[in-house]
């Protein structure tokens, strides 16, 4: 019998599914990219996301595909999400190589 999901950075128990609505009323999303890297990552708690998935949320409805500048939109993001989480008790963790990506 396996328990649930641990937090990689502080090893807590992790929510099972997504994360309940009402825990992310504190995180004001700036904008539709911010909001949909948010909105992805706490639909995966304790998963590792690609950087290609997050394009793919923020970018897949259009036929472009996105800028050619995404990765570095997406990542510059991240790093703007990353001290608004941890006042609230989440981390992002990862790193070039990690969740499926070279």
């Amino acid at each position: 019998m396996t328990g649930s999901p641990r937090c990689p950075c502080c090893g807590g128990a992790m929510p099972e599914g997504p994360v309940p609505r009402e825990e992310l009323a504190g995180l004001a999303a700036e904008g539709k990219v911010e909001f949909s890297v948010l909105r992805r990552l706490a639909r995966r708690p304790g998963h590792w996301v690609s950087i290609r998935e997050l394009i793919d949320a923020v970018y897949g409805d259009r036929a472009d595909g996105g800028p050619e500048s995404a990765e570095q939109i997406i990542r510059n993001r991240i790093s703007m999400l990353m001290p608004r989480l941890l006042r609230h008790g989440w981390a992002i963790e990862g790193g070039r190589g990690l969740g499926g990506e070279a």
